[in-house]
């Protein structure tokens, strides 16, 4: 049995996915779902401060990245601003949930992609 490797892909954030919809208001109320999400769990910090917050490091993680090759991931975004923020140790374990609540409108399911027919 041959297992011979084919092919690798890479993708640095977004790149293979489809997305209709408008992306600053999606980004926008990720945001603000993702703060309002942590803020009901206990951190301490103003939901509308850190909306704001994660969406100034968001895009900065995006420029580095640009820059770098080396994708600045949501959870190491939202890890950054807790610990800066002094949160309680344990209120790190929230940053993989906090991440699904920021991208739930951006997974919404697209159409079916279109594969070209035979030539």
């Amino acid at each position: 049995m041959n297992h011979a490797l084919k092919g690798i892909i890479f993708d640095l954030g977004n790149t293979l996915m489809y997305f209709d919809g408008d992306w600053d208001a999606t980004l926008k109320q990720g945001a603000v779902n993702l703060s309002r999400f942590l803020v009901r769990r206990g951190v301490q910090m103003d939901a509308e401060y850190l909306a704001e917050t994660f969406l100034i490091e968001r895009q900065a993680g995006f420029e580095q990245a640009s820059r770098t090759g080396r994708e600045v991931t949501c959870a190491q975004v939202i890890q950054a601003i807790l610990t800066r923020a002094g949160v309680r140790p344990e209120m790190l374990g929230l940053v993989p949930q906090a991440t699904r609540v920021y991208f739930e409108l951006e997974e919404v399911p697209g159409p079916p992609i279109q594969r070209p027919g035979p030539r």
